[in-house]
């Protein structure tokens, strides 16, 4: 079994991450892997098993051109053309693709070889950007553009930004051509919401398996904590929240209003900010920035009564599994993926933007986090890290 993983990233974020756990369990196997990644540097993989597509210049004359036309992932064509040499070198049985948005490949070049090759591919999808005309997310605006073409996109101004005009419906178009070009081609997707928007989209007719993200549980697990001490909270509740990168969409706002809705003896506690995002955050809350630290991160889930993520867009979050570990309860909005990790006893589902109803959740699951911790933790169980890996095997070899 010779298996490639094409990705953005390698050993860092969330998707490098679990490139890097496959590769890790394709060896484990018994079987033979490679990962062709984007420009930036490459951990968790040795050196000999790895493959550059991009440099750092590149990158940026790709991201300046895409931003500048609106046509993210159609640059970059010497680089790609060098992977599909190096490709056929290593000759894999099965490319299994992740991101390609991230300025470092071109997609048509790509597909057009995949297509001509006629390899099998297993399609992982992280977010929505292959079946749209433009964004990588629109469950925040209700778009349904991906239903018939994408015409006149309405966030062209979101990653994968453009400045100054819009090839939504031509790059939609280009898209659906090219992917359908493939043959063999299988869809994974990490929730069951996002495989229920792919089989609305024009890979609707691919075979679709949901293998959801997991973590890894012999980190995350109830700790004691001397956090609350630390922060100056003492015997108060604590409601954490935690993203990488703060802003509506992640529900900044709406933490910031119910702040003052809250009595004094319930603190929340942010952490991912950037120092201009500090600078609005109510005097309420206490503020953090990005920690590196897991370990720290897993004594702040919990020491935490209660979790919240107030994402108004989000495909399968794992912070919220990460918090379940840590044996503490999770509130969060009804969006994308982010429902299907909450158990019964775990946590509860709020509509977005519910103000009152999230203020009265924070308030009735900061009084019973013990009573639910045994549920939490065993909840969380289910998305071990290494059970998750080992289904992208298993499908390998049945594709095989």
């Amino acid at each position: 079994m010779k298996i490639l993983l094409i990705n953005s990233m390698c050993g860092s974020a969330s998707t490098g991450r679990i490139v890097a756990g496959i590769y890790d369990q394709i060896l484990a196997s018994g079987g033979q892997c490679k990962v062709a990644y984007g420009y930036k540097r490459a951990t968790l993989v040795p050196e000999c098993d790895l493959y550059k597509i991009n440099s750092r210049t590149g990158y940026y004359f790709h991201n300046i051109l895409a931003k500048i036309t609106d046509r993210t992932g159609l640059f970059s064509k010497r680089q790609t053309k060098k992977l599909i040499k190096w490709i056929e070198e290593y000759n894999p049985d099965i490319l299994n693709i992740h991101n390609l948005h991230g300025y470092y490949v071109n997609y048509k070049i790509l597909f057009d070889y995949l297509a001509r090759a006629n390899k099998k591919v297993v399609l992982t999808l992280h977010d929505c950007w292959l079946f749209t005309g433009h964004c990588a997310h629109f469950d925040m605006t209700g778009c349904k553009g991906y239903l018939d073409g994408c015409e006149n996109c309405k966030q062209i101004k979101t990653y994968p930004k453009s400045y100054f005009m819009s090839r939504s419906e031509k790059n939609y178009l280009l898209k659906k051509q090219l992917i359908s070009s493939v043959k063999d081609l299988t869809v994974v997707t990490p929730s069951k919401w996002l495989a229920s928007i792919v089989r609305q989209s024009f890979l609707g007719g691919r075979d679709i398996i949901v293998i959801n993200n997991g973590i890894d549980l012999s980190v995350f697990k109830p700790t004691d904590s001397d956090i609350k001490d630390r922060l100056g909270i003492g015997n108060k509740k604590m409601v954490l929240a935690v993203a990488n990168n703060w802003n509506y969409g992640k529900g900044f706002d709406d933490i910031n209003e119910i702040a003052d809705d809250l009595p004094s003896e319930i603190k929340i506690v942010m952490v991912g900010l950037d120092k201009s995002r500090i600078k609005r955050v109510n005097p309420n809350i206490v503020a953090l920035t990005r920690t590196e630290s897991i370990n720290e991160l897993v004594r702040l889930y919990s020491a935490a009564d209660v979790f919240i993520n107030f994402t108004r867009e989000d495909t399968f979050p794992t912070v919220n599994i990460e918090s379940l570990a840590c044996g503490t309860p999770v509130i969060t909005y009804n969006t994308g993926g982010s429902p299907e990790i909450i158990g019964d006893n775990c946590g509860c589902i709020v509509e977005k933007g519910d103000k009152d109803t999230s203020v009265q959740a924070i308030k009735k699951y900061c009084s019973i986090k013990e009573t639910l911790k045994p549920f939490c933790v065993s909840c969380s169980k289910k998305y071990n890290i290494s059970d998750r890996f080992k289904e992208y095997v298993d499908l390998f070899k049945i594709l095989i």
